[in-house]
């Protein structure tokens, strides 16, 4: 039977409606439109392409400087990934990284990273300060996979770098579920020489109670905390007691996402030991970010 006076797209997003809710089961309702439909095929796209990714070096690795508090030297990097799509451009980390973890494709992007940081290291090694570091993060499926601590030693010996140069950083909210998994795996990499930073603390339910549990040399407090220290003497007031707190467990202490001189200000005042954020720089590409390691400070105001 011929439908009249029906556009032929409002067909097309009934009849995509239609398949989805069967898909989910009896009696269930699902509602289409054309923007969900754009971001499903966005979506499929993109972990369809992740691996063609990998074999096509479109990833690239973004570096942002961590400072020094008080003398502003550029004390370490923290390498951020970028995917460069051929269609979509830039695309986020926070949109690809769980696609590669639900493909099984993170254990391979996390040892291409963890290679390139190495590399650049090695090349960055003789215009950095003394006890320079570089980090990257790594998620819980890269941290349970059989054979991790094997394929980065193998990386490392490789390499012939420090082990203490590399830092990783590791998120809060791992240790909410398969804890003891997780700290084993840390604990291998910290007898082996590497640092471990927390990142995003206090983003998490249990910070404090898990923190003397936690293996970590350095905490990172999130920019959450950072963005209203300025006019909120509550989130003054916690940033000061954290600091106070890790320093009495021998930890650095970084806070992220700084980007004013009053941040900057108080955050000296309670004795935060390195800072990062725009204030100093965003994070850039590898060749520019060699540029500030040869300025060996970074300038402000």
């Amino acid at each position: 039977m011929k439908m009249v006076g029906i556009p032929k797209t409002a067909v097309r997003e009934a009849y995509i409606a239609n398949r989805r809710a069967r898909a989910m089961g009896k009696y269930q309702l699902s509602i289409t439109s054309p923007d969900l439909n754009s971001q499903a095929y966005r979506s499929f796209r993109l972990g369809k392409d992740l691996h063609q990714a990998i074999l096509h070096n479109q990833f690239v690795l973004y570096y942002q400087p961590r400072v020094d508090a008080k003398t502003f030297e550029v004390v370490s990097g923290e390498a951020l990934l970028r995917w460069q799509h051929p269609e979509f451009g830039m695309v986020s980390p926070a949109e690809f990284i769980p696609l590669a973890e639900a493909t099984g494709l993170i254990v391979k992007l996390g040892e291409w990273v963890i290679e390139q940081v190495l590399l650049a290291y090695q090349s960055w090694q003789t215009i950095t300060c003394e006890n320079f570091t570089l980090s990257l993060n790594v998620s819980g499926e890269q941290l349970i996979n059989f054979g991790f601590q094997d394929r980065v030693d193998a990386l490392f010996s490789r390499a012939g770098i420090d082990r203490q140069a590399i830092e990783f950083e590791i998120t809060e909210s791992l240790f909410t579920d398969r804890h003891d998994q997780f700290q084993t795996t840390i604990h291998s990499l910290q007898v082996q020489g590497n640092r471990i930073a927390l990142d995003d603390f206090g983003t998490g339910f249990s910070s404090l109670s898990r923190l003397k549990d936690l293996p970590c040399e350095v905490l990172k407090i999130d920019r959450s905390f950072v963005l209203h220290i300025s006019i909120r003497e509550d989130d003054r007031i916690i940033v000061e007691a954290v600091i106070k707190l890790a320093h009495a467990l021998g930890m650095t202490v970084v806070a992220e996402g700084v980007e004013t001189i009053e941040q900057l200000r108080l955050l000296q005042e309670v004795d935060c030991d390195g800072i990062q954020g725009y204030l100093f720089s965003r994070p850039v590409p590898a060749e520019q970010f060699e540029q500030i390691l040869l300025g060996k400070k970074i300038t402000i105001g």
